[in-house]
């Protein structure tokens, strides 16, 4: 998941850069030829004489509608609007306190 921009899932694909990527982590040349014919073998491999992919649909997005919002690490998909973000702070500030006891 990919919950810091709104995503289920991120595809980028392999490329050079991800092969030197490979390399300079120390994988065996073996390895980093398999990787190539397979992504290349699966069309996941791509350069600049690729064709651009072919979309069975599209999404136009007003990005005036957009709003931005904050959520934590542990309820990514809780997201509440930036502009109520001191309220939330504080709410979540309190409810914290009343649930913790004196030692």
């Amino acid at each position: 998941m990919a919950p810091e921009y709104g995503a289920t899932m991120g595809f980028f694909p392999v490329d050079k850069e991800t092969l030197a990527y490979l390399e300079f982590t120390g994988r065996s040349h073996e390895h980093i030829a398999l990787v190539e014919a397979y992504c290349k073998e699966q069309y996941l491999f791509r350069t600049d004489a690729s064709p651009d992919p072919a979309f069975s649909d599209s999404l136009e997005l007003d990005l005036g509608s957009v709003e931005p919002t904050v959520a934590g690490p542990k309820r990514p998909q809780d997201r509440r609007r930036a502009q109520k973000r001191e309220s939330v702070l504080h709410e979540s500030v309190r409810r914290r306190a009343r649930n913790t006891s004196p030692r």
